[in-house]
């Protein structure tokens, strides 16, 4: 019998998984669970959108995700792999997150937050086989992406996999993770005439700038000093106006330990109750400034302000009241951790209140085997009349 919300669909599948992601977790979990949150928040969803697919759900070390078209599908994986790189270059070799990504296309079996068929297992294979960092897709997938893209296909051959009975044609994608990132899309170039146009009035502009720059100067017009750039002011200084109550050999730790953090980097700060919180090594500036505000909120229960992202500092208010930001999903993880410590709480309370009550209700007394056996009767009773007449 078929389910109501089942349904059949033609369907690229792509399948992600971490490499190496044990390890990882082992080595530092905290650190890999936050760079994991990320990318999904930063990058998979992203770009998943933005090619036309939907990410159908997270497995904890990857995702699975579906497309329209294999082409999608494709740009999608490579935009991926490329971000990943990007954000993974400055950090050391055996703390970079690597994903293998595997494409296949075929006909899936559509379930609320979920996807079955061979398809879908086929895809699984795939991923099994790529490289850290790479992508391999089925030739149907290798069919429908050829010439879209500046990239090359290596054909693998007919390769026999896990629990598939008919081999499957493979391909692995060979494409330059640097020239995706920067972007291939190069307008094209324009006619000479029109070019020339183009330098002749940017040329024009230039001089009349210059002009009157000149002119300016010689006028006696008396330049205004500059104003410092928040880069050269002093965070430390930051830091006690925000937190007041820390001494000044904590905020000289935290502001050195800010310096040293890898881009991109924030630091957010708790006045009540007072503390820091620092980001470092992540993705993008915007990405390090939202986690330091949302891990600071989830650390001291209250919003955080936010102090410096990467070379930045923000400036002092003049009355020195630092405006507080209030992070939603901060506040939506910290009432969900109270909640099941609370939950924890009443039921770890319930069974002390149940154990206790069993203490102390008084226990009936047993009967001896002494008192057992006086109990029972001596003889059995008569027989009724209408007994004996049957006997």
């Amino acid at each position: 019998m078929r389910h109501s919300t089942e349904q059949r669909r033609l369907l690229a599948v792509l399948v992600a998984d971490i490499v190496g992601y044990s390890r990882l977790m082992a080595q530092d979990e905290a650190d890999t669970f936050y760079r994991l949150k990320d990318f999904q928040s930063s990058l998979i969803t992203p770009t998943t959108e933005r090619n036309h697919g939907r990410v159908v759900k997270w497995t904890g070390d990857g995702f699975i995700g579906t497309f329209d078209s294999a082409v999608d599908a494709v740009r999608a994986a490579i935009e991926l792999q490329s971000g990943v790189a990007a954000a993974g270059a400055s950090a050391a070799d055996d703390r970079r997150i690597r994903f293998r990504i595997g494409i296949n296309t075929g006909d899936v079996i559509i379930v609320p937050g979920d996807v079955y068929g061979d398809t879908v297992n086929v895809a699984a294979r795939l991923q099994a086989l790529a490289e850290p960092g790479g992508l391999s897709i089925s030739t149907g997938v290798r069919d429908a992406g050829r010439g879209k893209f500046s990239v090359e296909f290596e054909n693998r051959g007919e390769l026999n996999v896990k629990n598939i009975p008919d081999p499957v044609g493979t391909f692995n994608v060979i494409f330059d993770p640097i020239a995706w990132t920067m972007g291939r899309d190069v307008a094209p170039a324009q006619p000479p005439a029109r070019r020339n146009r183009y330098l002749l009035a940017a040329a024009a502009g230039l001089l009349v700038v210059a002009a009157a720059g000149a002119g300016w100067y010689l006028l006696g017009s008396s330049p205004r000093s500059p104003a410092l750039s928040s880069r050269q002011e002093d965070l430390p200084a930051r830091m006690a106006s925000a937190v007041p109550e820390l001494s000044g050999k904590a905020l000289e730790n935290a502001a050195r330990a800010y310096e040293a953090g890898r881009a991109h980097k924030a630091q957010a700060a708790s006045p009540d109750p007072p503390g820091f919180w620092r980001s470092s090594g992540r993705p993008t500036a915007e990405n390090a400034e939202s986690a330091a505000l949302e891990n600071c909120q989830i650390n001291y229960g209250r919003p955080c302000t936010l102090l410096a992202v990467d070379e930045t500092l923000q400036p002092i208010p003049a009355d020195r009241n630092w405006p507080r930001r209030d992070m939603p999903r901060a506040r939506y993880s910290a009432a969900s951790i109270q909640r099941k410590f609370r939950g924890m709480y009443r039921r770890f309370a319930s069974g002390l209140t149940s154990s206790a009550t069993a203490l102390r209700r008084p226990r009936r007394p047993r009967p001896s085997p002494r008192s057992a056996v006086a109990s029972l009767p001596l003889s059995a009773p008569p027989a009724s009349a209408r007994q004996r007449r049957k006997r």
